[in-house]
């Protein structure tokens, strides 16, 4: 089924903005029409990503709040069993390409690669048919985590994901694929925002872990802050590229940090124990494996090292997250404490196990 939204006249009778917007396939077309507002047509791909769903529930994103705009839609929020195929995107009717991914759930680089090649084809061909603006959404995740990395993190730093961050590394790839299509078109504009951890009502595993203490152990003597973004902040920031024609990289987060002694009040009491970070990451990756977490050991470097990035540059062009790191946090839904129980004593007794085997080989050494 395809959502049509629809305007009104003005006052004086003149036409204004009208809206269509189709769900194609994992692609939103949004088409905008009218006398006074010329002609600008959108093209989205990465509608099934949690930031896809809420760009689909924020009509804001599409004009609504604009004071000579009425909006209606047939289906607020159409499921993918009633999305229509294309084979092709009509690129003489596209104006810009916006492009989304999860990039925080990609656990597997294989997976990642295949993102990252369906998108980098599409804006290659975007490219190809004369599109002038693209707006990719990356991951602040691709600078890394590390202990020699400076905080706050600005647009200009290298981009050094961690191993063991899949998603970070095939964002990273991504973005260097940009880099080459661009040089071959010279006339397109290439804006790519990098948020923080993305909250709100479909937060990653990965974001949860961090943000509600979804996690079987925490890494000892290592209490970093930590730094959010609302998912809502993001679509802000992805309209905000797309009215003013960015260009260039921009981070996107919430002001400040979130310091540790908050994070313990926001999310309460932990029962889960500290331990080392190589034991936390091979506890981690066999919780796993076992399915009993929902994250592997690909939190471990946000557990020891932070990565906070400045928002001056985005700041500058008159953006502010209507979010704090704190309220962010409390707009996502807490961890189920049975499933956080379970997966703390099993992690409780696998380091019970790695102690045990580190004494015994030990104990043969010295023999």
């Amino acid at each position: 089924m395809d959502g049509t939204v629809s305007l009104k006249e003005g006052h004086d009778g003149r036409k204004v903005k009208r809206t269509e917007v189709k769900w194609l396939a994992g692609l939103c077309v949004i088409g905008h029409t009218g006398d006074s507002m010329g002609v600008t047509t959108i093209l989205l791909t990465g509608l099934d990503s949690p930031l896809g769903w809420r760009v689909k529930h924020d009509l804001t994103f599409f004009g609504q709040d604009r004071p000579d705009v009425t909006l209606t839609t047939t289906d607020a929020d159409p499921g993918h069993e009633r999305i229509l195929q294309v084979a092709h995107p009509d690129w003489e009717a596209i104006d810009a390409v916006v492009a989304l991914a999860d990039w925080e759930s990609i656990t597997d680089l294989d997976v990642g690669r295949a993102e990252v090649e369906r998108i980098a084809l599409l804006i290659a061909e975007a490219a190809v048919a004369g599109v002038h603006h693209v707006v990719v959404v990356s991951t602040a995740l691709a600078y890394g985590a590390w202990e020699t990395q400076q905080n706050p993190i600005t647009e200009d730093c290298a981009l050094r994901p961690n191993s063991n961050l899949a998603g970070a590394q095939v964002a990273a790839e991504l973005e260097r694929r940009l880099v080459g299509i661009r040089q071959a078109a010279p006339g397109m504009v290439v804006c790519t925002l990098r948020p923080a951890l993305i909250l709100g009502e479909r937060p990653s595993r990965l974001a949860l872990a961090l943000a509600r203490g979804n996690r079987p152990v925490d890494v000892r003597d290592a209490q970093p802050d930590l730094q959010f973004v609302h998912a809502e902040d993001v679509v802000s920031a992805m309209r905000l590229a797309l009215d003013d024609c960015l260009d260039g990289v921009y981070n996107v987060a919430a002001s400040g940090t979130l310091p540790a002694a908050i994070q313990r009040d926001l999310r309460g009491p932990a029962v889960r124990p500290s331990v080392g970070a190589r034991t936390a990451a091979r506890v981690m990756r066999r919780l796993g494996q076992l399915g009993i977490s929902g994250v592997s050991d690909e939190v471990v470097p946000l557990l020891s090292h932070p990565i906070v990035v400045a928002t001056d540059k985005l700041a500058g062009r008159a953006w502010k997250a209507g979010y704090t790191n704190e309220e962010a946090v409390l707009a996502t839904a807490p961890a189920k404490p049975r499933q956080t129980l379970l997966a703390g004593g099993v992690a409780a007794g696998l380091i019970v196990v790695a102690a045990a085997s580190a004494v015994r080989r030990a104990g043969q050494r010295n023999n």
